[in-house]
């Protein structure tokens, strides 16, 4: 698919930012602060977002083991024609297994970090959860369930805000600041609330609250679900984390300010239309309709080189090096993380098969008439499972 070459902090204050805002990077992680206080544990930028960050990871909702039943991720459009017969079709998955001379080492499976309210639950017989029940060990960007609300709060603020002296309205164009000022109004941020942010956590708090208005939760995400599962006592697993929520912040606030206004001038448009565009072509499989929905935008502004570089390419390859580790173990990993990293330039699928590890994608053959499983749509079943 090309390489990456080839597309084109605040010292801290009095200021009290609105909770919504303070809150914002919890929300997208799936943390719920007012279940954690007191505890130690816890686009096109909106498009590229939710398909790259367990921060959203860096997302919203809360989810702990304790406070809801762990239940199956609802992992593709049932009954989703793909090609072959009538009587059976292939339904391609946001799922790879890897395997080196044969012997299956794992799986890797690209998340949407949030997912709409109410989606159907995926049948027991499904390959994802297969998968994750023969595996030893989950393997995420970052864990919520462990996160430290009160730190990664206090860190937001202090990577998040312009020193006293400076506020947002000074590196914004007037007429931007004005969309800025009305696009928070109609989520009840004051105009003071918002003067001091930074463009990235700003665009970030906007992603959020948009997303939530649509229906959209980080509760629904695959991270979330799978998180829950393996930290009960039924299924419980390792938790592997290949990131951290410092890590994922420290990103952000290192972006270029000019790119981070650019996010933030996206953040100011229909950014649900964005969001339900990625879940469509993650849930049909469609790997090239990935890669166009999170990369065109690299393709039509070079500039926004540095964001990508950050958001993707350099964490793919920090991630690829430390799962090529785990899997070398010889224990059975189960692997999700954003479906951003997985597919198009220098993925984390293209590198770890530079490493000399085989990754085919996995499919599951929907067959009209069976009987058991989960009725589609179309009134058909999920059938048998073909990888």
């Amino acid at each position: 698919m090309g390489t990456p070459a080839r597309l084109g902090s605040g010292r801290g204050s009095e200021f009290e930012p609105p909770a919504e805002v303070r809150d914002a990077p919890l929300a997208l992680m799936g943390v719920d602060e007012a279940r954690t206080r007191g505890r130690s544990r816890l686009r096109y930028w909106a498009a590229v977002s939710w398909a790259a960050m367990g921060l959203c990871a860096l997302g919203c909702g809360g989810a702990s083991a304790e406070a809801a039943p762990p239940q199956a991720p609802a992992l593709v459009q049932l009954g989703a024609p793909v090609g072959g017969s009538a009587a059976t079709r292939e339904q391609p998955l946001i799922l790879w297994e890897v395997r080196d001379g044969g012997r299956l080492l794992g799986h890797l499976h690209g998340s949407v970090h949030m997912l709409e309210e109410g989606r159907e639950a995926a049948p027991s017989d499904h390959p994802v959860e297969i998968a994750f029940r023969e595996a030893e060990a989950l393997v995420v960007e970052v864990n919520p369930l462990a996160v430290d609300a009160a730190e990664t709060q206090r860190l937001t603020m202090s990577l998040g805000l312009y020193p006293s002296g400076d506020d947002l309205s000074r590196h914004l164009r007037p007429e931007v600041f004005t969309r800025v000022q009305q696009r928070s109004a109609e989520f009840g941020l004051a105009a003071q609330g918002i003067s001091r942010m930074r463009p990235w956590l700003l665009s970030l708090s906007l992603l959020t609250l948009e997303a939530q208005r649509g229906g959209f939760s980080a509760q629904e995400g695959v991270d979330v679900g799978l998180l829950a599962r393996a930290s009960s006592a039924l299924e419980r697993k390792e938790i592997i984390e290949l990131e951290t929520a410092e890590g994922q912040l420290r990103m952000l606030a290192g972006i270029p300010e000019d790119v981070q206004v650019m996010m933030l001038e996206d953040a100011l448009g229909d950014t649900n239309e964005q969001l339900a565009r990625i879940v469509e072509v993650w849930r049909s499989g469609d790997v090239e309709g990935l890669v166009r929905a999170i990369f065109e935008p690299l393709l039509e502004q070079p500039e926004l080189l540095p964001f990508y570089e950050a958001m993707f390419f350099e964490r793919n390859r920090r991630m690829s090096a430390r799962l090529a580790e785990l899997f070398a173990t010889g224990r059975r990993h189960f692997v999700v993380i954003g479906a951003g990293h997985l597919v198009g330039p220098g993925s984390v699928v293209e590198l770890l098969e530079e490493r000399g590890l085989a990754i085919s994608q996995v499919s599951y053959r929907i067959r009209s008439g069976a009987r058991g499983g989960a009725s589609n749509p179309d009134g058909e079943a999920l059938g048998e499972i073909r990888d």
